[in-house]
C-alpha cells in the first residue's frame, strides 16, 4: 500500500501524456467513499479524473485510435511541464499541441474557479485569481486539435497566478515514435484528496464500451482504544463511515475459548465466542446496533454492516499480509491494503478446533432462524470475502463496531 502524498507546499507534477484522436473509448463508473482523484495508466498513457465522494463519476479511457508521439529529441520533450510555489505557477506548453489552449482550475468539489485561454500566436499568458482558498486542485489544459494534460497541485491559500508559456516543437512531419493505448490491462490509483488516507492501486482489465463500476473505499485513520473492562488496547481503524475494530476481540467472556485451548493464540487471534454468548448483555438503550460483549461505545456489527465491506475479491485487500497459509504453491495471505488486517484465527466445535491459518469466521448479530445466525469469512485459498449461516453453538472470531 502506497501513502497518499499531498503535503508538499510546492505544485506536485503528475503531468500526464497528452492524446488525441480517440476512436474508441472506455467508460469506467467509479464510486469512492472520499472525493479523490482517480488515475488509469497503461504504458505512457495516462487519463484522470476528480470524484466526489459517493457520486458515481465516469471515468473515459481512449483506446485504439489514441497515439502519444514524440517527436525528436528525449522521450517526452513535447509533453507539457508545470513548475512552481506558493501560487505562482508556471505551465509550459508546446506550441503545436496546445495553440489556443484553455486552462482551468477545479476545487475537489468540481467546480471551477478559474478559466481563461492561452494563445501561442501571444507566446505567453498570464491566467490569475486573487484569494482562493487553500486546499487540493486539479488544473486541467485541453488544446484545440484534442490534446488534454491534467495535474493535482496543493495551494496554501491566496493569490494563484499561472503564467502559460510556449515552447517550439519538432515539425509533425518528422518520424514519430508512437504508443497506441489497447484495451486489457490498466494500472489504476484511486487517491484521497483529504490528507490522512492511503491510495488504492490494482489492476483493471478494461473494454471498449461499459464496464462494471468500481466500488471503491479507502480507509482514512488508524488508532487504538482500551477496553476499560480489562485495559487491553486494540487497534481500530476507519472504513468509510464506520470504525472497525483492526484486530479480533480478545475479552475473556464466560464460555469463550482460545484455539486448542492455547493461550497464545488468544494473544494473536483474539477468542473465539458462541453466537449467544455474543449476544448476552445486550442493551437496549444502545441505538446503533447491539452491544453485546463488546467494548463500552462498541457494537457487534450486522450482516448489513459487513456487507459495506463486500466487493469483488474483497478478501484479498482485506487480509494481512502475512500469517495465511499457502495454497497449492500460492500465498494465502492478502495485501491488507485497508488495514483491516484479517488473520486465519480459525474456528472451533465444542470439542475440537479447525483450520488455523487457513480460515477466518466472524459472527454477526442477525440471526437466520432460531438455531442458526449469520457470519462472513474469508479462507486461505480464495480472494473473496463470503457471507454464510451455521450453527449458533459454533465458537467464532467477533469484531467490534464503533457506534
Amino acid at each position: 500500500m502506497r501513502t497518499n502524498i499531498l503535503k508538499a507546499v510546492s505544485v506536485a507534477a503528475f503531468v500526464f501524456a497528452a492524446s488525441a484522436y480517440a476512436q474508441v473509448t472506455a467508460r469506467v463508473p467509479f464510486i469512492v467513499n472520499v472525493d479523490a482523484i482517480v488515475t488509469a495508466e497503461q504504458g505512457t498513457e495516462s487519463v484522470s479524473m476528480l470524484v466526489t465522494a459517493n457520486v458515481e463519476t465516469i471515468l473515459e479511457i481512449p483506446l485504439g485510435g489514441v497515439s502519444v508521439s514524440y517527436y525528436g529529441g528525449a522521450r517526452g520533450a513535447n509533453a507539457p511541464t508545470i513548475t512552481g510555489s506558493r501560487g505562482n505557477i508556471t505551465l509550459r506548453l508546446p506550441a503545436q499541441s496546445y495553440q489556443n489552449a484553455e486552462v482551468a482550475l477545479y476545487s475537489i468539489n468540481g467546480k471551477r474557479v478559474l478559466h481563461g485561454k492561452a494563445a501561442a500566436s501571444e507566446t505567453a499568458s498570464a491566467i490569475s485569481r486573487r484569494n482562493v482558498a487553500a486546499g487540493v486542485y486539479l488544473l486541467s489544459v485541453k488544446g484545440i486539435n484534442g490534446s488534454a494534460f491534467s495535474t493535482r497541485l496543493n495551494h496554501g491559500g491566496g493569490n494563484i497566478n499561472i503564467n502559460a508559456a510556449f515552447g517550439n516543437e519538432t515539425a509533425a512531419h518528422e518520424k514519430p515514435l508512437a504508443k497506441q493505448a489497447a484495451a486489457g490491462n490498466w494500472e489504476i490509483t484511486v487517491s484521497a484528496v483529504e490528507e490522512g488516507y492511503g491510495d488504492f492501486t490494482y489492476t483493471l482489465n478494461v473494454v471498449a464500451g461499459n464496464n462494471p463500476v468500481q466500488d471503491i473505499i479507502l480507509f482514512s485513520a488508524y488508532g487504538t482504544f482500551t477496553d476499560d473492562r480489562d485495559g487491553k488496547t486494540y487497534k481500530y481503524v476507519i472504513l468509510g463511515d464506520k470504525t472497525w475494530m483492526a484486530e479480533n476481540l480478545n475479552y475473556d467472556d464466560a464460555g469463550s475459548k482460545c484455539y486448542n485451548g492455547t493461550a497464545s493464540n488468544c494473544n494473536t487471534y483474539g477468542r473465539l465466542y458462541k453466537w449467544d454468548n455474543i449476544m448476552y448483555g445486550q442493551s437496549s438503550s444502545e441505538t446503533h446496533g447491539v452491544k453485546g460483549i463488546c467494548p463500552s461505545g462498541w457494537h457487534i456489527p450486522s450482516i448489513a454492516e459487513w456487507e459495506m465491506l463486500y466487493f469483488d475479491k474483497a478478501g484479498k485487500y482485506l487480509k494481512a499480509a502475512s500469517g495465511w497459509d499457502s495454497y497449492e504453491g500460492k500465498s494465502g495471505n492478502g495485501t491488507d491494503d485497508f488495514g483491516f488486517s484479517a488473520l486465519p484465527g480459525g474456528y472451533a466445535g465444542s470439542s475440537s478446533s479447525y483450520n488455523i491459518g487457513k480460515t477466518a469466521r466472524w459472527w454477526t448479530c442477525t440471526e437466520a432462524n432460531a438455531s442458526y445466525a449469520y457470519y462472513w469469512s474469508m479462507s486461505y485459498n480464495s480472494d473473496e470475502l463470503s457471507r454464510y449461516q451455521n450453527y449458533k453453538t459454533e465458537f467464532y472470531s467477533l469484531r467490534c463496531v464503533k457506534n
